[in-house]
């Protein structure tokens, strides 16, 4: 389960859904995309109190915590080094989302956060996508030879784990202006090629 941001009814329905909890899910993830003004939009200060207060007593029920998951940029790194210098408590994963038509790009993100915060990594969102003012997006050979890069770096790392950008259809995608051909599901229904041989 996710807390999106600080907002009260953001807060408020995390709340439910840990009340409700039966045991099945154990862990807990931080912010989506807090450095986006469009998206989690909280500053480090607003969100390590937020972090303190809301998620991390919930390593005492035995939750397993994913910190905020920035984008994959400088603007990321600032606000993970801001935030972890306010000292959020009880951290198990450090999370981050990654779009990009280069593979190479996420990996030394990864590793960089890695090797700065000594933490397993959790790439939460990801897909071979061009979100640039200018976007030029990839074709299927490039979007297979991504996949393949990623997934051999996440196969050949014990502390990288990764969950590309959920389990979409072409017209999800097509609502977030993702490049449709990164679908992991068929129109009826059933698990893309692209799918499979992330799932495999």
């Amino acid at each position: 389960m996710m807390l999106w941001n600080s907002t009260a009814d953001k807060v408020g329905a995390f709340e439910q859904a840990v009340n409700a909890d039966n045991g099945n899910i154990r862990i807990a993830m931080g912010f989506n995309e807090p450095n986006e003004p469009s998206q989690g939009n909280m500053t480090p200060d607003q969100a390590i109190s937020t972090w303190n207060n809301d998620i991390a007593p919930l390593s005492q029920k035995g939750f397993q915590l994913v910190s905020p998951a920035c984008t994959n940029d400088d603007a990321g790194l600032q606000w993970y080094a801001e935030w972890f210098s306010a000292g959020p408590q009880n951290v198990d994963y450090l999370a981050f989302h990654g779009y990009t038509t280069n593979a190479t790009a996420i990996i030394d993100y990864a590793t960089t956060l890695h090797n700065t915060y000594n933490l397993p990594i959790m790439l939460t969102e990801f897909a071979c996508q061009d979100f640039s003012p200018n976007p030029v997006q990839a074709d299927m050979n490039q979007i297979w030879d991504f996949a393949g890069q990623i997934k051999d770096f996440v196969n050949n790392n014990s502390w990288m784990t990764a969950c590309p950008f959920g389990i979409l259809t072409v017209a999800d995608l097509q609502q977030w202006n993702v490049n449709t051909l990164n679908s992991l599901l068929n129109s009826d229904g059933t698990p893309s090629d692209l799918a499979k041989f992330y799932f495999s």
